[in-house]
């Protein structure tokens, strides 16, 4: 005899993401196990429709690094493995255009060995744009930008007429043009990929070299023009691996691998007269060593990682806010990742995304979301009935459909997720409409994604749920609505 449920729903709509009843803000999206890819160095590319795509330098079927993609329920996939005559070893960023192709360098192999520029097209054939001779460059890490032409623009980390690395440029028509060839004195070995402006002017750092040795913050004009903007200091922050963030005055912002008061980095902000200010050293307990330069938000807000430090030693993520405060936001321990060396990428929410170069649960390295959107309650514009509990014969199974109407007279926008608590030890839910997810039971709260993104005045969002009864007479259980991917 199968016991009869009865659910008290209460019903709390939130817009756009989180709750008191949310997860930490930190969530582990996928960890590597090598087959897969190991040790990411690239910040993943988030799309507008909320997918992720990046490269891995090692794993995969030939042990050479992939490409890889997680749409929009979590699902993982491989969209291309390199096989070292078309690359080895991608390690930066992915560069996304209006026609869905990506593009990317890789740091090794490609017919001479010395690494390649790509193109993956929106049907995952990888066409070789540019591979490297040595004398044209060599190594490229770095990501790849592109101006309001469509020429995409580099670095290499080594190579070039002086063997200290190359600032490039490859035109819509394939051809290739060694913009600057650095030579020691004016900086060397950029490791991170260049930053454009709206005028198209571009602006990197080298790892190496300039008057000090520690590296060099540059300009090229777009005319092509090269000149050292301030070159490093070791004792104020010196060999920045990162890219540099610039805000819409002019002012350029980024981080130092060592140097510093305590030697363990530090991030700096070069206005637009060139005068440099330490905003920020590493003190070991709040991380060290970043390797990515810091990602600007809206507000003038900094997000970034460093290598190495915090509680645990393997590493945070941190908030540099207008008002000069540092902040760590994450601290990780290894199990959810170790030695973060990636840029943070934001979604249009506002929530960041990462990788770690180790850790997780493989070892070999993970993807992460850091959560940042704010919620807003806005139960007021939905109408929510619910109908019958239905009893699968022959089972404990019980299902019943929810009905939220959008009364609003505007769009609004998720996705939605529906987030249940109070749900006793014992009992196992499940989506039956949009996106399938099972879920541990006795959890504190469960999650379940609606699979819809977007409701229309007086749209109605449809939910069935499964309930798995097998020792209690009665359920009662609270229900409430998420909407933005910042819902746990």
């Amino acid at each position: 005899m199968f016991r009869r449920i009865f659910a008290l729903i209460t019903i709390t709509v939130l817009f756009p993401c989180l709750s008191a009843l949310a997860q930490s803000p930190f969530q582990t999206l996928y960890s590597f196990g090598g087959s897969d890819g190991a040790n990411p160095n690239g910040s993943p590319l988030v799309s507008a429709r909320g997918v992720l795509y990046g490269t891995v330098p090692h794993g995969g079927a030939y042990g050479e690094g992939l490409i890889y993609e997680i749409d929009r329920s979590g699902a993982y996939h491989i969209l291309h493995t390199f096989s070292g005559y078309d690359g080895d070893a991608p390690q930066g960023a992915l560069l996304r255009d209006r026609n869905g192709n990506l593009f990317g360098t890789t740091s090794f192999g490609g017919p001479n060995g010395w690494g390649t520029v790509f193109k993956l097209n929106a049907h995952n054939q990888l066409i070789l744009l540019h591979h490297f001779n040595g004398m044209d460059g060599a190594n490229p890490v770095g990501s790849l930008v592109m101006d309001t032409h469509g020429n995409l623009f580099g670095t290499t980390y080594s190579g070039g007429s002086f063997g200290a690395g190359t600032v490039f440029k490859l035109d819509t028509h394939g051809g290739f043009t060694s913009l600057h060839n650095f030579s020691y004195m004016d900086g060397a070995n950029p490791y991170a990929g260049l930053t454009i402006d709206r005028n198209n002017n571009l602006y990197g750092t080298t790892f190496s070299g300039g008057q000090n040795g520690v590296g060099v913050v540059f300009e090229i004009t777009n005319q092509m023009v090269f000149s050292i903007l301030h070159p490093m200091n070791y004792f104020i922050g010196g060999n920045p691996y990162g890219a540099l963030a610039l805000d819409s005055l002019g002012n350029l912002y980024g981080s130092t691998y060592d140097g510093g008061a305590g030697g363990y980095g530090s991030i700096f902000k070069l206005d637009s007269q060139n005068n440099y200010t330490t905003l920020h050293t590493f003190t070991y307990l709040d991380g060290t060593n970043p390797y990515a330069g810091p990602t600007l938000d809206g507000r003038g807000n900094l997000y970034g990682t460093a290598y190495g430090g915090g509680p645990y030693g393997f590493g945070t993520v941190y908030k540099y806010d207008t008002q000069g405060e540092f902040h760590v936001l994450h601290s990780f321990n290894g199990n959810d990742g170790a030695f973060p060396q990636t840029a943070l990428s934001k979604d249009r929410y506002g929530n960041l995304y990462g990788s770690s170069s180790t850790g997780g649960k493989n070892g070999r390295g993970t993807l992460f979301r850091l959560a940042l959107a704010i919620p807003k309650n806005v139960t007021s514009q939905f109408s929510i009935t619910y109908g019958e509990l239905v009893n699968k014969p022959s089972t404990s199974l019980y299902f019943q459909t929810i009905h939220l109407t959008n009364i609003s007279k505007k769009t609004l926008t998720g996705p939605f997720t529906l987030v249940i608590s109070g749900l006793p030890y014992g009992i196992s839910i499940q989506n039956q409409s949009g996106l399938t997810q099972n879920f541990s039971p006795g959890s504190p709260y469960i999650t379940l994604p609606s699979g819809v993104n977007t409701l229309a005045p007086n749209q109605v969002l449809n939910v069935t749920i499964e309930l798995d009864d097998f020792l209690f007479e009665h359920i009662y259980y609270k229900l409430h609505v998420l909407a933005g991917p910042g819902a746990p």
